[in-house]
């Protein structure tokens, strides 16, 4: 391998287990970004001729069609030398606009595996021990961070670790499965604001007298369910690639709280392009159509033709 290339790696997935296996897959130009990869994915003969192979179309919203993949992960080995967390694969849904020929993505909704403690001590490089009173005071420094910060509710447990790749390439590592929902910071606040406003949470006193702890309890029961579409979940183990694909990852589009989220962002982002787009929605077909050559022969002329056609789109407004 070059010394002007770096190395790709995917992540191996092994069946009915909860282990994992790093494989190496090729090299790209140190310069280059490294792409994931379209996976296989079964659809109608009708889907595949409109919108292409392993495309799964959702809906439309407005005048976007919404539509899903699902994208092996290329990872780097700067990742894999330096994280705990290995990104395998995910569904990424998508947005695309044939009308003005914009698109995007929505979200993703990835499958990662966490490489157990175990593990870890197996494959770390050797570092240099703490003394005991370093130890205790960065113990301390912890405990004391740990109740000032709240842990973001998507997050996946995630270390920087300092290992060896020659122990962890096609080697088999022991972890844990989970699924994580990747979306927009603040189009997720947005979101559970909109919600909480929407159900009528409020923070009041116990002994406030319009308190009712029952329609309370609800009404958080509720919320909580919003809530818990970005958090993390762990799966038992790795049943295969069809049954994690067509029965989790596919199978979110079908959460009605789930589709909730995706129409608020797609409403959020049809206003934006409504707004920066204007000019194309509110332009209108002229009355008139000026000749080059009658321009041309007659420059005399434009003054006046432009006074009439102002003076019909002025009669036309007048009407509406």
């Amino acid at each position: 391998m070059s010394e002007n290339t770096k190395p790709i790696f995917h992540a191996k997935c092994i069946n009915d287990s909860s282990r994992l296996k790093i494989v190496y897959a090729g090299s790209v130009e140190e310069n280059q970004p490294i792409a994931d990869l379209d996976m296989e994915l079964m659809t109608t003969e009708e889907m595949a001729k409109e919108y292409g192979k392993n495309v799964f179309f959702v809906k439309k919203y407005k005048f976007y069609d919404i539509f899903a993949k699902v994208m092996l992960c290329s990872i780097s080995g700067g990742h894999l030398a330096k994280f705990d967390k290995i990104p395998c694969f995910y569904l990424a849904l998508l947005y695309k606009s044939e009308k003005i020929g914009k698109g995007g993505t929505i979200l993703n909704y990835s499958l990662n595996f966490v490489i157990n403690n175990k593990q870890l001590e197996a494959i770390s490089l050797n570092k240099p021990k703490e003394d005991k009173k370093n130890k205790k005071q960065k113990k301390d420094n912890l405990e004391e961070s740990a109740e000032q910060v709240e842990e973001p509710i998507d997050s996946i447990h995630e270390r920087k670790i300092d290992v060896d790749l020659k122990k962890l390439i096609n080697n088999e590592l022991s972890g844990d499965y989970n699924l994580l929902l990747n979306c927009d910071h603040e189009e997720r606040e947005e979101f559970l604001k909109s919600k909480g406003e929407q159900i009528g949470i409020k923070f009041m006193e116990k002994d406030d007298p319009s308190f009712n702890q029952e329609e309370h309890d609800k009404k958080q029961l509720l919320f909580s369910e919003y809530h818990m579409l970005f958090a993390p979940t762990k799966l038992e183990n790795y049943v295969s690639k069809n049954y994690i694909i067509y029965n989790k990852l596919l199978k979110v589009l079908k959460d009605d709280k789930m589709m909730e989220f995706v129409d608020y962002i797609m409403e959020t982002r049809y206003k934006k392009t409504m707004k920066d787009h204007e000019y194309i929605f509110d332009s209108k077909i002229p009355n008139k159509i000026f000749n080059y050559r009658d321009l041309k022969d007659n420059p005399d002329l434009i003054d006046q033709m432009l006074d009439d056609d102002r003076s019909s789109n002025n009669s036309d407004s007048d009407e509406e």
